[in-house]
């Protein structure tokens, strides 16, 4: 008999003869004790710290996960030693600050969660929260805690052959043809590893839901993309996803991030840049936020403008929200440097003042943050050959621009400096696209697999990407990920347009921020 399971039947009898078997959920026999429903439920508030069947009457602040481990095993952390709580380690008597310790059984166990006292009788420390669970909620996690951190207790996706992970993409609509490309390109990948074995035995499976074109689709594909079937070929395949991976949605969004959180579901390399506000979810990022690519733009403009004295900077963008919450915070970056920021404003309204500004020279330089269709609406503003603007630069985004540079007046296509995420493939002056980004977030979640063991779980799978330095992979530049913001790659490609050869060029050498 297993140690997992003497504990079972110890806490049977204990919870039984002290009488705190007064609800049905706590009279359970042998056959239904870990019932995948009560277990579930257990985990669920183990990990997260509320409860998916009652309301949410414990805070994240006391999720159990975040002291003792996503197994259990337990940690070292603020000064503070926190001891493991798998089921061997508490059937086992020990020492804390009172001296010895004697084994848990069900009744001690349940007054050290809800009281805070130790089965020796002496209160547990401080920082140990004391949770108010009803019986419902009591019983479901203990009986997660006779599995916790055990051969029988996986994650999601971690099946005994497979190892499924997940992604949302747009397979129908508009973009049905970027969305075929970053699947075939993780295909690519996980088949490749499957080829010479897979990971630890297990093959890769990769499930792929429809995130159409809307938000709406992306939230309803993650919905189901969570919830996956295990592999109709593999009768020991586990069902829903370990992780995601080249998913094209936005991990900021709010409820996006509260699917991920419940289960702490890693995403790694989300075809998105990194959130310009700290990144607080598991989500590795391969994309520097719009924010750093824009400074890093602006640096190199300015620098080319005069390093040497104050600069006069044009500010526009294109009225969205995007646009004016990123020009509001470069505001407050730019308020701490040799900038004149001679107008702010959306290039609409701002047309008649900038014209002004033009004509009396009073303009070093302009950032337009925004779709292209109103650069060109304004263009003449900037093409005028008799104008000021014909000598400054005009700084964008590529990657807002598009592939319509093009229908702008040759004089200004000429100005234009751009900025956008540095890849590795197609020579020079390659932009980063969504394929190339997901082959590196393939590439990435592979490694963080392979530095586990045959136990894996997302916790320590983590760890492993956390630790991550100088990773080499074949499309983007070097990786390393660290806490906080977890975003692996931050060097940008500073470009300009050539209407010769109809491509982009370096402006500078690819560099750091």
């Amino acid at each position: 008999m297993t140690a997992v399971h003497r504990l079972l039947r110890t806490a049977i009898l204990c919870v039984g003869v002290s009488g705190l078997a007064a609800s049905p959920a706590l009279a359970a026999t042998d056959n239904d004790l870990l019932l995948p429903v009560t277990v579930a439920a257990g985990k669920h508030i183990y990990q997260n710290g509320l409860s998916s069947h009652a309301p949410a009457t414990l805070g994240r602040a006391a999720r159990c996960s975040a002291c003792h481990g996503w197994t259990g095993r337990g940690k070292f952390e603020g000064g503070v030693q926190i001891p493991p709580i798998t089921a061997d380690a508490l059937e086992a008597p020990g020492h804390n600050s009172g001296g010895y310790r004697p084994p848990y059984d069900g009744p001690s166990l349940r007054r050290a969660v809800t009281d805070g006292i130790s089965s020796s009788g002496m209160p547990l420390n401080e920082v140990m929260p004391r949770l108010t669970l009803t019986d419902e909620q009591w019983s479901n996690l203990y009986r997660y805690l006779q599995v916790l951190g055990s051969s029988a207790d996986h994650d999601p996706g971690v099946g005994e052959k497979t190892l499924q992970v997940g992604s949302v993409l747009p397979l129908t609509g508009p973009s049905a043809s970027i969305g075929a490309r970053v699947r075939a390109s993780m295909e690519a990948i996980f088949a490749e590893v499957n080829a010479h074995g897979g990971v630890f035995g297990r093959r890769l499976n990769l499930v792929v839901e429809d995130g159409g074109t809307d938000r709406q689709h992306q939230l309803e594909a993650l919905r189901r993309v969570l919830h996956a079937d295990a592999p109709a070929s593999y009768r020991q395949g586990a069902a829903g996803v370990f992780a995601l991976v080249g998913a094209i949605l936005h991990p900021d969004d709010p409820e996006v991030a509260a699917l991920l959180a419940d289960g702490q579901v890693p995403l790694i390399g989300p075809i998105a840049y990194a959130p310009d506000a700290p990144n607080l979810g598991v989500t590795y990022y391969l994309l520097p936020s719009l924010l750093e690519q824009t400074t890093a733009l602006l640096t190199h403009v300015l620098l080319r403008v005069d390093p040497h004295s104050p600069s006069r900077l044009a500010l526009l963008h294109d009225g969205s929200e995007r646009s004016r919450s990123l020009t509001d915070l470069l505001a407050t970056w730019l308020s701490t440097r040799s900038v004149e920021v001679v107008i702010r404003d959306d290039i609409s309204s701002a047309s008649g003042r900038l014209g002004r500004l033009l004509s009396d020279d009073r303009v070093d330089a302009c950032l337009y943050l925004g779709a292209i269709d109103q650069l060109i609406k304004h263009s003449s503003l900037f093409a005028d050959s008799s104008n000021h603007a014909q000598r400054f630069p005009i700084a964008a985004h590529a990657g807002w621009l598009g592939s319509r540079i093009d229908e702008l007046p040759p004089a200004m296509v000429d100005r234009l400096v751009l900025v956008h995420v540095a890849a590795n493939v197609g020579g020079i002056g390659q932009k980063a696209g969504p394929e190339n980004i997901a082959f590196a977030a393939a590439e990435v979640f592979v490694e963080g697999a392979r530095r586990s063991t045959r136990l894996i779980d997302r916790e320590g799978f983590a760890g492993n990407l956390d630790r991550l330095r100088d990773f080499r992979v074949e499309t983007l530049p070097p990786l390393t990920f660290s806490l906080p913001d977890r975003v692996g790659n931050h060097r940008v490609a500073i470009l300009r347009f050539d209407r010769r050869t109809r491509a982009f060029v370096d402006d500078l050498p690819t560099r750091s921020p």
